[in-house]
């Protein structure tokens, strides 16, 4: 594993390496003995220039300067002590970058946080102690929605890591450490072919004999996690049978109108424009003059606004997965959070009744295709399913508890089923 390391990083090594041999200044032949055999090989697998041209008083070179980046070596011409005359005194000369500066990612389209590593304790915490008071000064929706992302969203960069999605298809089963080990040994390999070097063949075949017992681990592990939760958690189970049969849920190469789709970017597109044709904007709407608020015969509800104990009990309600739509925040977080979210989101709620308008964040959704029958390869096959973010699915949650049972008794079990009153509340105190 130190090898692998130093095998990405930018080394030097400087010093009287006690090879007298290595360097004939007089032929500038290498001789082959064991010793520049080992430092051969080294500098081969490491990339690694030999620098220090400058020659002492036997016509020789004992101090060697290896490095993997450029740099230049000349004479010191003030030394601080006396010199040498069998290691002449040396001036070193390179650049040095901080490479450990990253830039800093803007939008947070581009990120996806990996809740399974967070810092659960932190994120809590510091998630307690925002003060959203405010948002009690605002009337426009959409700044309200902006400032209130602006407040969670630093902490959630702080608390959660960022999802590295891996290059290639790796069975469910495989763990950052196994795919990070492949990579490695896929570097030792090209290594080897391109220098022949020993060290690299013989980190090849040390990481794929370890990679082989970890992944059959990994099985093990995976497959008595499945079978001991397979009633618990039925998503992880039909993910490992996919991952057996090799189904992808989109296949890499699909057609559309005779036409072929091989390209990412060309099959997300034609997705795009193929779920879009099964929606029609029509003006048609006929003006009428009758006006139903003068009808005697309706009973209306008017709603002035939410209250926080039926946003936090629909809050409590959804379920505990990392399902999140665009505002990358999870369902499992708005539930176990609900305690702290209830009285901001309360308030965003009351703007939206009090203006008559919806943030536009939240008319924002992912939409992902669901295979449905026939040929995967056909666009045509597939149908969307639309994940909203979890704050506006609250809000309609909200709705359908105050408008449900307004508007049950006009509801005849012959149109549809599966109709049931979500929560068992005593709804006059919120109208």
């Amino acid at each position: 594993m130190t090898m692998s390391w130093l095998y990405e990083s930018k080394i030097i090594i400087l010093g009287d390496l006690n090879v007298t041999e290595f360097w004939n200044c007089t032929t500038g032949d290498v001789l082959l003995s064991n010793k520049v055999a080992i430092l051969g090989n080294m500098s081969n697998f490491y990339e690694l220039i030999q620098y220090n041209n400058n020659i002492n008083c036997d016509n020789r070179i004992l101090d060697l300067i290896y490095a993997n980046f450029n740099l230049s070596v000349t004479s010191a011409t003030d030394s601080v002590t006396p010199e040498d005359p069998y290691h002449p005194s040396l001036e070193i000369t390179f650049g040095v970058s901080n490479d450990r500066t990253k830039k800093q990612k803007h939008g947070d389209h581009i990120l996806e946080f990996n809740f399974k590593k967070a810092n659960l304790i932190d994120l809590y915490t510091e998630l307690a102690e925002l003060n959203f008071d405010f948002l009690k000064n605002l009337n426009n929706i959409h700044d309200a929605v902006t400032m209130f992302y602006d407040a969670i969203h630093p902490i959630l960069r702080k608390c959660v890591p960022t999802k590295k999605k891996p290059a290639g298809n790796y069975p469910v089963w495989y763990n950052r450490n196994i795919i990070n080990l492949i990579k490695q040994k896929y570097k030792f390999w090209l290594q080897f072919k391109k220098t022949n070097c020993v060290i690299a063949h013989e980190n090849f075949k040390a990481l794929r004999r370890d990679i082989k017992k970890l992944v059959k681990d990994a099985y093990l592990i995976y497959m008595h996690n499945v079978s001991a939760n397979v009633k618990n958690d039925p998503k992880r189970f039909w993910g490992f049978i996919k991952a057996k049969n090799n189904i992808s849920s989109v296949p890499t190469t699909m057609s559309y109108k005779e036409n072929a789709l091989n390209s990412p970017q060309n099959i997300v597109e034609t997705f795009a424009d193929f779920f879009k044709t099964a929606f029609n904007i029509s003006n048609s709407v006929q003006n009428s003059d009758y006006n139903s608020s003068n009808d005697p015969s309706i009973d209306y509800l008017n709603i002035e606004n939410f209250d926080e104990e039926i946003v936090f009990k629909a809050m409590r309600k959804l379920k505990p997965t990392m399902t999140a739509g665009p505002d990358l925040i999870p369902s499992f977080l708005v539930k176990d959070c609900a305690t702290i979210l209830a009285k901001p989101v309360t308030i965003l709620f009351n703007i939206i009744l009090r203006t008559s308008t919806f943030p536009d964040v939240w008319k924002q959704s992912r939409i992902t295709p669901i295979y449905k029958n026939g040929d995967r390869s056909n666009v045509t096959n597939y149908r969307p399913i639309t994940i909203i973010n979890n704050l506006a699915k609250v809000f309609e949650h909200v709705l359908h508890i105050l408008i449900y049972p307004h508007v049950s008794n006009m509801i005849t079990d012959s149109q549809h089923g599966f109709v049931k009153v979500l929560f068992g509340l005593d709804l006059n105190m919120h109208l």
